[in-house]
């Protein structure tokens, strides 16, 4: 598959650095060294180039805060 395709339910914001911050809730990132679980006051650095999938795994609504770098126009 070439690098900017996405397969479905999966997300490709091109070469770029994203980081998400957990604030409530559990989440998992399936990516592709594998599987990242997160939550409360956790943080994941995805480097560029990589197709990636979050999901809820929590019981409850989760909330998270992420930055792209750089930012996309």
């Amino acid at each position: 598959m070439p690098e900017d395709e996405a397969r479905p339910g999966e997300y490709w914001m091109g070469p770029i650095e994203e980081t998400y911050y957990c604030i409530r809730g559990q989440l998992t990132l399936f990516c592709d060294e594998g599987e990242i679980e997160f939550g409360p006051d956790d943080a994941v650095y995805l480097a560029p180039g990589g197709h990636y999938r979050l999901k809820n795994t929590g019981d409850e609504e989760a909330f998270f805060v992420y930055n792209l770098y750089p930012p996309s126009e």
